[in-house]
């Protein structure tokens, strides 16, 4: 029997089987140094396991505080959101308010312009529309928009002729 058996690797030989034979006994030192390792490498795997399951759970905590900011983000976006369709809501109606001083050939025309430029194209508009007496305080308004229209009334007899005067000279010299 001094022949190796391959699947026992070098100076190994197997066991004999025979029905006497008993089993051979470890080396009690053997046996504690081998249980030894197994004992600290288990010792080791479960601080390893211990360690990784504490850095699953930082990770968990730090994504509860990334979802939490994330969740309060979502929060003011909503919010900035919902302000930020009403401006536009407002815009689009005070547009429309003005478009709808303006004539109907000039709409498309001034359509595309700034909200900010339109209420001032709009005020001008509406100024030239209505001349008022702030070149000369001293004057009253007048009722009447033209020159014509005082002649109307100073021929129908609703003004005086020292009123319709007044009021040539005032569009004469305005």
């Amino acid at each position: 029997m001094s022949e190796q058996n391959p699947a026992y690797g070098e100076g190994v030989k197997p066991a004999s089987v025979s029905g006497d034979a008993q089993p051979q006994a470890i080396p009690f030192e053997r046996f504690n140094e081998v249980n030894e390792r197994m004992k600290k490498a288990e010792k080791e795997l479960q601080k390893l396991l211990d360690a990784q399951k504490k850095a699953q759970d930082e990770d968990a905590k730090k994504r509860g505080e990334f979802e939490k900011l994330l969740a309060e983000r979502e929060r003011e976006l909503e919010s900035v959101r919902t302000k930020a369709s009403e401006w536009d809501n407002y815009q689009a109606a005070r547009r429309e308010a003005l478009l709808s001083k303006l004539p109907q050939d000039q709409r498309d025309i001034y359509s595309g312009l700034t909200l900010e430029a339109l209420e001032k194209h709009v005020e001008l508009v509406i100024k030239s529309k209505h001349p008022t007496n702030q070149g000369t305080p001293a004057l009253p308004e007048s009722p009447y928009k033209s020159l014509t229209e005082a002649a109307r009334a100073f021929a129908a007899g609703k003004i005086k002729k020292e009123e319709y005067e007044r009021l040539r000279q005032q569009f004469s010299a305005g």
